[in-house]
């Protein structure tokens, strides 16, 4: 055998006799990505009010932010005027994109309040407590009169409570307090409102007002000061 004959033959054996090299496999395939989680429902209602007092006829506002699912989720505004037995629903309205609401009220008398979500009710805030005072205006027919002098009173106040009566008062400067000078009967001005009408001997430089008692449906109220100079 000659020399290339042989080396053909050593070739040819070591490739029958190699082991035969394995395909490359294939990777696994990738999971999906996992859904991204759902966001929790509204958990929690804060509550605010702005202002707690407010006269007749004055607005306030009832505001907060939700918690959990917030933005805009519809909500409800529940109110409960005096004798505060029972929350009926007032007005609607849907949280921002931050969860904020507010609502802007004017009850005649003082009610409490609160909000819930228009989904599960039993999701509600605190309740807020709004006191509603009677409004009281007043004015004279004369700042600058001589000492002794008759000056009219007259106003008109609301809720109105024909058979009530108005306080004609003087700030008394040693003590700050507010002395009463007369008294005069409500008279009836329709639904919403009484009016007032009364003279009065003015002997002091000073300030006056009016004050109108308390209702159990409203508190006390009282007009601006007035300003009275002797001359």
């Amino acid at each position: 055998m000659s020399v290339r004959h042989g080396l053909a033959l050593v070739s040819l054996l070591l490739v029958v006799a190699s082991p035969a090299v394995a395909a490359p496999s294939k990777r696994p395939p990738k999971p999906p990505p996992a859904p991204p989680p759902r966001p929790k429902p509204v958990t929690d209602v804060a509550i605010g009010l702005d202002p707690f007092a407010i006269s007749y006829g004055q607005t306030a506002t009832v505001s907060g932010q939700l918690t959990g699912r917030a933005v805009r989720q519809p909500l409800v505004l529940q109110a409960a005027p005096f004798p505060f037995q029972t929350f009926a629903d007032v007005a609607r309205t849907t949280s921002g994109t931050d969860g904020r609401y507010s609502f802007a009220v004017s009850p005649p008398i003082t009610t409490r309040y609160q909000v819930s979500t228009a989904a599960d009710r039993s999701v509600a805030s605190g309740i807020v407590h709004l006191t509603v005072s009677r409004r009281v205006d007043a004015a004279v027919s004369d700042t600058t009169p001589r000492r002794g002098q008759l000056v009219r009173f007259s106003g008109a106040v609301a809720p109105g409570s024909p058979g009530g009566t108005a306080y004609i008062q003087r700030r008394v400067p040693a003590t700050g307090r507010f002395r009463t000078m007369k008294r005069t009967p409500l008279l009836d001005a329709g639904l919403t409102s009484s009016i007032f009408t009364t003279p009065v001997h003015i002997r002091h430089t000073g300030l006056y007002a009016v004050r109108i008692r308390a209702t159990q449906y409203n508190a006390q109220g009282y007009s601006e000061l007035i300003a009275i100079h002797i001359h």
